[in-house]
């Protein structure tokens, strides 16, 4: 690992001030740079590789970016490291799309490092991400009309993650989580139920206590009902391929949710 959180929030801080004055370049023309947020990220881009390298070159003194076509964006030479950068925004959809070109991968069958910035409609909120080795196969094939580029494979690839700004949150986790939970407090419920019900029983004159039997019966199926449908969810979310939710962070330390990443 050679990027830090605190470099990282000192370079998203780097690009939110360039941003600010971009922006208001772009206002004393009439124009609001946040209308298409796909050019107003390719704009940033060479921000974002301009001030990663800078804080990268405090430890490894030979960084450097060059922003020329087909070379990387930054290089390490130090540690022989090419680092990918790219900056990113939710979809319309609430999804996000972790993108690579083809051929950033030839001549690299040990893989390339990438640095996903994944910035909220208004620059205020971040979160960074590492990967280190990325190859080929971590990315889809190409899809007709991709211009050369791929798609990430993000249930693969998030093993090679760090994330340095932000939270990753496997959502098959949060359902495992919620309904091991209600299995817990069905389980409570249902244990006090048949405490109260047994006591009942001590004292109960014969035909009341039938009635008691029966209750405790049909009380025992519906628990076995209930546990065995919660069990076959959590074991359903098992089986599922990861899916992500990402949440972004403020660089004063407030928390925002963006949206959900698929896995795909």
């Amino acid at each position: 690992m050679y990027i830090t959180r605190e470099q990282a929030a000192s370079a998203i801080k780097d690009m939110k001030n360039f941003y600010g004055s971009l922006k208001a370049v772009y206002a004393s023309s009439g124009m609001n740079i946040e209308d298409d947020l796909g050019r107003r990220n390719i704009l940033m881009s060479g921000p974002q590789e301009h001030f990663f390298a800078a804080k990268i070159r405090s430890d490894f003194p030979e960084t450097y970016n060059n922003g020329k076509t087909g070379e990387p964006d930054i290089v390490i030479p130090e540690l022989s490291k090419h680092l990918e950068c790219k900056l990113t925004t939710r979809h319309r959809s609430g999804a996000l799309s972790f993108q690579s070109d083809s051929m950033t991968f030839e001549g690299h069958p040990d893989g390339v490092d990438f640095l996903y910035v994944i910035a909220d409609d208004t620059f205020e909120n971040f979160s960074v991400l590492h990967f280190e080795g990325l190859t080929r196969d971590d990315f889809h094939d190409e899809s007709s009309g991709s211009r050369g580029k791929v798609r990430m494979k993000k249930h693969v690839a998030m093993s090679k993650c760090k994330v340095l700004l932000g939270e990753v949150i496997d959502r098959r986790d949060e359902f495992i989580d919620r309904y091991a939970l209600e299995a817990a407090g069905v389980t409570s419920s249902h244990s006090k139920k048949i405490a109260d019900l047994n006591e009942r029983l001590k004292t109960e004159a014969p035909s009341k206590a039938k009635k008691t039997a029966s209750t405790i019966v049909n009380e025992l199926r519906r628990y076995d009902k209930k546990i065995n449908s919660l069990k076959e969810k959590i074991e359903m979310w098992l089986s599922k391929d990861p899916s992500y939710t990402v949440v972004l962070e403020n660089i004063d330390g407030v928390n925002t949710c963006q949206s959900s990443i698929c896995a795909a």
